[in-house]
């Protein structure tokens, strides 16, 4: 009787905490009935012990990847974690793709890099050539449309002060035509061949926010803007600047 209470007082610590959803409890059951001997209790006490180990180790990572309650963590390190976990070998250049197979309509998925944010969003991507001094990639964000299509992707840079976005869409033809009716007080000028559509939002000391500048035009179905707090001559010089992988 001492074993069954010391393994009941380990089982409790463990599970403490620990929310038993029902398909944890129905895999759980029937791992059970699939063994059909009984052993003697001392010499079940530290195998049964580490199955209950086991079991919380499920629910946990049952809870970490589809938690209803709040959004799971999408960020590419604890997407690895999640594939390692699962015995899934996952390099971290390679999981651009990968993490897109468990995302689900709507989301936004945040990826580790360009490399990984261009694999996702396909061969229309473009990668920026050109960045002014000081500013930083701080986000590269995709949103997902299925785990095979990624409709668009954002990157953000930033400086100490000012910060800029790189938006690329997957829009139709109609879709195009609704969003260039928006144009209205854009310049048209041309871009590597390529009619563009610019604007300056604010100039430099205006409001206290320093300029802001947007640049847009289309390709392959595909959206692509430059805006942000930058001067109009920075923007186009990012525009020019982008090519395809």
């Amino acid at each position: 009787m001492d074993e069954l209470k010391d393994f009941k007082d380990i089982s409790h610590r463990i599970m403490d905490g620990i929310t038993v959803t029902p398909g944890l409890k129905e895999r759980t059951l029937e791992k059970c009935r699939k063994n059909n001997s009984l052993k003697p209790v001392v010499g079940i006490l530290v195998p049964a012990a580490c199955v209950v180990l086991a079991v919380a180790a499920l629910g946990t990572m049952d809870w970490l990847g589809g938690n209803k309650a709040g959004m799971p963590d999408s960020s590419p390190e604890a997407t690895i974690m999640m594939e390692a976990a699962r015995g899934t070998d996952v390099s971290p250049q390679d999981s651009g793709g990968d993490m897109l197979k468990s995302a689900r309509q709507g989301e936004t998925v945040g990826f580790g890099s360009l490399a990984q944010a261009g694999k996702a969003f396909g061969g229309n991507f473009l990668q920026p050539g050109y960045i002014p001094g000081g500013f930083k990639l701080t986000a590269a964000e995709g949103f997902i449309e299925d785990k095979d299509n990624t409709t668009g992707i954002v990157l953000t840079y930033q400086n100490e002060k000012y910060s800029f976005q790189i938006t690329e869409e997957k829009t139709g033809q109609e879709n195009q035509a609704k969003q260039q009716k928006e144009l209205q007080g854009y310049r048209t000028i041309e871009i590597n061949g390529t009619p563009a559509y610019v604007k300056a939002v604010g100039a430099a000391g205006e409001g206290g926010g320093g300029p802001a500048s947007e640049i847009r035009w289309y390709g392959s179905e595909t959206l692509y803007s430059v805006a942000g707090q930058l001067e109009e001559a920075e923007v186009i010089k990012i525009a020019e600047a982008m090519r395809g992988r």
